[in-house]
């Protein structure tokens, strides 16, 4: 697995929320994204299997469990297409990826987070 700015201290609990009130996350289907980072907010880029493709990814702060999603959508990665879930607004803090066995992730304000959990 590759990636940057992870934290290796944490169990991994893939138990499910369903109530995510402070949800707030820009939806992005296949096209380009926009990544809207700075102070507090940074993004996360997550690479997935194929057969993640059209399906929803859920990461959960591990702070309070404000748990956001976005869809896995095919992307263009340098002159390959992955398939991989973008978070275009992700508030800087420590992250589970829900139901994904990878170590749990940091985002940091105005950076873009990769992590690949591929097989």
């Amino acid at each position: 697995m590759h990636t940057h700015h992870h934290d290796h201290g944490h169990e991994h609990d893939h138990a499910h929320e369903h109530d995510r009130p402070l949800e707030r996350i820009t939806h992005v289907h296949g096209g380009p994204p926009v990544l809207d980072i700075g102070g507090d907010v940074g993004a996360l880029v997550v690479l997935t299997d194929w057969d993640r493709v059209g399906s929803e990814l859920f990461v959960r702060r591990i702070t309070d469990g404000t748990e956001i999603h976005t869809g896995v959508w095919t992307r263009q990665l340098g002159t390959n297409v992955v398939p991989a879930a973008v978070f275009c607004e992700v508030v800087e803090g420590t992250y589970r990826i829900v139901g994904v066995d990878a170590d749990d992730v940091t985002v940091h304000g105005g950076e873009v987070t990769d992590v690949d959990t591929r097989a």
